[in-house]
């Protein structure tokens, strides 16, 4: 029976990264779940007013129970803001600018290394206008979500997540850096 060598050198390849990705587990199987955690994050966002995906940039501060259970301070904004140009005579137009809040996270252990996990909080999050002589405004405003989280070494770990703020109808797709201390 004849194979393909490209076939070969795939199904090879597809067995390194698994082997790599097992090794990986197996070194991480005395996993301490109860630590301090940071992050920075940066991605894509989008708001009722403009869907065109903004980039955006976060940060996060929790402590993790255990396991299955943490606790988060999050906040993230949009780095160039976008406001509806104002209309003469007509109220003031507000657009979402940034968050920030508490949450509960749940995680689900996937694997010794791999976590999917929601998030369910509540914060303040910021408003901006362009017309003359109206300040900003902040409301309060519940935040939910869903991610996966690799622990790549001890004291990092990699995050992606997607998070939607109720009220101001605002949707944040990032990619977190994540420190263990």
């Amino acid at each position: 029976m004849f194979l393909h060598p490209r076939l070969v050198r795939s199904t090879l390849s597809f067995a390194f990264v698994l082997g790599g990705l097992a090794a990986s587990g197996a070194a991480h199987a005395q996993v301490n779940y109860s630590y301090f955690q940071g992050g920075i994050s940066t991605g894509l966002m989008a708001t009722q007013n403009d869907s065109s995906h903004m980039g955006g940039t976060g940060w996060m501060l929790g402590y993790r129970f255990n396991g299955d259970v943490g606790v988060q301070a999050v906040g993230f904004g949009a780095n160039a803001p976008f406001y509806r140009v104002p209309v003469a005579n007509a109220p003031a137009a507000y657009d979402f600018t940034r968050f920030a809040g508490v949450q509960a996270v749940g995680y689900i252990q996937a694997t010794s290394v791999w976590d999917i996990y929601g998030e369910l909080g509540v914060g303040r999050a910021s408003y901006g206008t362009l017309t003359a002589g109206a300040s900003s405004q902040k409301k309060t405003d519940g935040i939910f979500g869903i991610g996966v989280r690799w622990q790549v070494w001890r004291h990092v770990g990699v995050s992606a997540d997607f998070s939607r703020l109720m009220e101001a109808q605002a949707t944040n797709g990032s990619l977190r850096a994540e420190f263990n201390f």
